[in-house]
């Protein structure tokens, strides 16, 4: 594999070809029109009969679909292919696929690493309880649990487990494995942190009971059923992690899932190979995986990238939401006869963050004011690429894992038609708050941190309010963050769950990202209670509204001003069962049921 990671380094010329953008998905039918619509303008795209049926399909499937099932225990069942023929069906095994990502994995114990180098690379070996519907990145479907219930309190959550699953050194999967995995996710060993675990504190006791394991909470969350579907969500071998070293070395990475580790180097490769005893089993009956092997390659350069898919060294190339406008002009210059595109919604929030603990900010009025004053349609439409497509989306507290998201447009403080209202009622605050200006501390690295403070910065002075931006590396930020050495911060989180009541936690609520953020008013408090206790349905939807006016009129910890429009892939036409869904970026790299037919070059 090094002789492949090395050429995989060229350099990329590119070349004029077709202009057509295909495969977009977003959140919500709102912006898959909206968007369309942009594109249509631009000539990149034709509005045909058939493609608004696809749209309609997309809002059934990706909004009306329920997001999780609360009580499970139907069988799984696998994604269902186009009918073929038996030469077909046997042309769909076999073969091997190569993707090219920007990192790869740059530790062995996959929940030491809190970003998505880690499910990117080792997702595939690995199994969870449950885990997320690669058609939508939402539902929740089983895994090595067949079914699952939540106590009527939301406090207890008890998995049945498969029987005769075996890890990938032989030996069988038990209850106690998973016990240990998350005992060891609540309380890590010593020198260990578990970032995207930190939601496994809130357990109360973990058990076996025969094939059965249960999860005991001290509070109510419906929500924390996600957990166990998320990418940090992976159960480990008792028998390998407690040998001495614990997770040190490639022999240590031992899952039950799809496919088993193979060579492999830090920072550089990982290819891995079919598991032979993988417990899923495709339409005709036979095991998955169809592939025989994947590998994922590090092309830290974006036009590396471009030039090994356009010479067909791989078959996918992945790139950060910072890349997306690498993406769409490697499709124009690759051609649409060749590679697909395809968009996923990446789960998150860009914000600007207040210290409540410096004025004006540690009033209402003052964090009211700096909400009120900036004018997300205009950061919007500054952060438009040069061709013109939106490069981002506008968002409410919640991101985009808002529910309401396709209303934000619409809010008072938002929508064009009252725009200018809410600007002079944010002028009126500022000045009563004493509000002129500020400080706005960020990070310089990545590259695009600098140029949406510039545009933040951009927007507030057009409303009046001067703004100093103060650039820091990487640890002198998180020093000033964590010390609230800062009036006013830059935060572009990505999450896991497609979870309200988590997003709220993690983000706002004290414990969470935001320390110094203000402290939330017992109203939200008393509807966020509830919240985390009430199923999905129209009582749970009436108290997230409710939520959320509150968030923005009583409380205001933070801007939150948008979102990149997604992660993008550039995947060759003759790879196939790879759909784009929300969270793709963490959550779907299992490429249990991916296929690639003859005209690869590594069938």
């Amino acid at each position: 594999c090094l002789p492949i990671y090395e050429k995989l380094q060229a350099p990329y010329t590119p070349r004029i070809a077709g202009n057509e953008y295909t495969n977009l998905t977003a959140l919500s039918f709102y912006q898959i029109v909206t968007t369309t619509q942009k594109l249509k303008e631009l000539n990149m795209i034709s509005l045909s009969k058939r493609f608004l049926v696809h749209c309609l399909i997309i809002l059934v499937l990706v909004v009306l679909v329920p997001a999780v099932a609360v009580c499970g225990g139907k069988k799984e069942k696998p994604t269902e292919p186009a009918e073929t023929t038996e030469a077909a069906k046997e042309d769909m095994r076999g073969g091997e696929l190569i993707r090219g990502v920007s990192r790869v994995h740059r530790r062995w114990d996959y929940n030491t690493e809190p970003v998505w180098f880690a499910p990117q690379t080792m997702q595939r070996i690995y199994s969870n309880l449950i885990r997320f519907d690669p058609k939508d990145g939402t539902t929740i479907i089983a895994d090595l649990a067949t079914k699952w219930e939540i106590s009527t309190d939301a406090k207890t959550f008890t998995f049945t487990l498969r029987e005769g699953i075996k890890w990938h050194d032989g030996k069988p999967l038990t209850a106690d494995d998973v016990v240990f995995t998350f005992e060891r996710a609540k309380n890590p060993p010593k020198g260990l942190n578990f970032p995207r675990l930190s939601a496994m504190k809130l357990l109360e006791s973990v058990r076996a009971d025969g094939n059965k394991v249960i999860f005991k909470l001290a509070n109510p969350d419906v929500d924390f059923l996600q957990n166990f579907a998320g990418a940090w969500g992976i159960i480990l071998p008792e028998h390998v992690v407690t040998q001495e070293g614990g997770l040190n070395g490639a022999d240590r990475i031992v899952g039950t899932g799809p496919f088993v580790i193979g060579e492999t180097t830090l920072d550089q490769f990982m290819t891995t190979v079919r598991n032979p005893d993988f417990y899923l089993k495709a339409p005709d009956g036979s095991p998955f995986p169809y592939l025989d092997k994947v590998t994922t390659v590090s092309l830290p350069d974006p036009e590396a990238r471009i030039a090994a898919q356009q010479t067909g060294r791989v078959d996918i190339t992945s790139y950060d939401p910072a890349e997306f406008q690498n993406a769409t002009g490697a499709f124009r210059s690759i051609g649409k006869d060749k590679v697909d595109l395809q968009v996923s919604a990446l789960a998150g929030v860009n914000y600007v963050s207040f210290n409540a603990s410096k004025p004006p900010f540690d009033t209402l009025e003052g964090r009211r004011a700096a909400y009120l004053l900036f004018d997300r349609l205009r950061m919007q439409q500054l952060s438009r690429l040069p061709t013109g497509e939106d490069a981002t989306m506008s968002t409410g507290f919640l991101g985009t894992v808002d529910p309401f998201l396709d209303e934000v447009p619409k809010l008072w403080e938002v929508a064009k038609a009252s725009r200018e209202a809410a600007l002079a009622e944010g002028k009126a605050l500022a000045k009563s708050a004493g509000l002129t200006g500020f400080t706005l501390t960020l990070q310089a690295t990545p590259p695009f941190f600098p140029e949406i403070a510039q545009l933040v910065a951009q927007v507030y002075e057009d409303a009046g309010i001067e703004v100093k931006l103060r650039v820091l590396d990487r640890v002198a930020r998180t020093a000033a963050k964590n010390t609230g050495d800062f009036e006013v911060g830059l935060d572009t989180p990505n999450v896991v769950l497609p979870s309200v009541s988590a997003f709220f936690r993690e983000q706002y609520l004290p414990g969470g990202r935001e320390a110094f953020a203000a402290h939330p008013p017992q109203a939200f408090l008393d509807v966020y209670n509830k919240l985390v206790a009430t199923p999905d349905g129209p009582e749970r939807e009436k108290m997230i509204r409710e939520a959320l006016k509150i968030t923005r009129e009583e409380w205001v910890p933070v801007m939150p001003f948008g979102k990149q429009v997604g992660s993008a892939e550039l995947i060759a036409k003759y790879v196939h069962g790879r759909t784009p869904g929300t969270g793709q970026w963490f959550n779907l790299h299992w490429y249990h049921d991916i296929w690639i037919d003859g005209n690869s070059p590594r069938k």
